[in-house]
């Protein structure tokens, strides 16, 4: 059996690391960025998860004061609804 000394030890350990490091530190940002990419898809499904929202069961109400100002404002813009472009132009959105 083989004595291994601490010295010898370190040597091994550190000649490894010289042979491969550029491998270690590819893998080790490769490691990185999977799990940054993991993290930031499931916060993104979490995000999204339409079971978390409300789903219209609480009964939300308006007092009548504020449904005629709301009413209100739909009469107003539904008279000015007509408008004409002035003569002599070519409305660029019309087929």
């Amino acid at each position: 059996m083989k004595d291994l000394n601490l010295s010898q030890l370190g040597k091994k350990i550190g000649d490894v690391f010289k042979r491969f490091h550029m491998t270690i530190f590819i893998v080790v940002i490769a490691v990185g960025l999977i799990a940054a990419v993991l993290m930031l898809n499931s916060t993104i499904n979490r995000s999204t998860d339409s079971s978390s929202l409300n789903d219209g069961s609480e009964a939300t109400g308006f007092d009548q004061a504020t449904m005629d100002k709301v009413q209100k404002l739909q009469e107003i813009n539904q008279s000015k609804s007509s408008t004409k472009l002035p003569g002599g132009r070519i409305n660029p959105f019309v087929e």
